[in-house]
């Protein structure tokens, strides 16, 4: 009986298994920062369809500085617009039936259910009414 003495393979072994211990809390905590660092993907959005989205029965784009006087208004009734437009400015409305009156028809783009109505000349005035599909008038 007498004295022990450490095995040096156990001693070995121990630092072995402390060496892989430490190895893999420093793979752990690269793993950690690399993934606080990186922004969660951001989640898929689903754009709505052509056919979820309503079309406007009609659709003005302003495309100059200033487009003067526009009016919109149901017929006999309601104005749903008066006024100047600027540069970029977008009105839509979906009202079954709608008079458009424009001052100046060459600063505008106007579609009408979806189509492109051919553009006014600079300086010119445009009077039209504008209807829904499968709208009579």
């Amino acid at each position: 009986m007498g004295r022990h003495r450490s095995d040096p393979k156990s001693i070995a072994r121990l630092a072995l298994i402390g060496l892989a211990v430490v190895a893999l809390l420093v793979v752990g905590a690269i793993a950690l920062l690399n993934r606080a660092e990186t922004p969660p993907p951001e989640k898929p959005v689903a754009s709505p369809s052509s056919s979820q989205m309503p079309m406007p029965t009609v659709k003005v784009v302003c495309e100059a500085d200033v487009c003067p006087h526009v009016v919109l208004r149901v017929p006999g009734g309601q104005v749903l617009y008066n006024g100047d437009m600027a540069l970029g400015d977008e009105i839509r409305y979906f009202e079954p039936e709608i008079d458009v009156v424009i001052e100046d028809a060459g600063t505008v783009q106007v579609t009408e259910n979806g189509t492109a109505r051919p553009p006014g000349k600079p300086g010119e005035r445009a009077d039209f009414t504008v209807r829904a599909p499968g709208r009579q008038g």
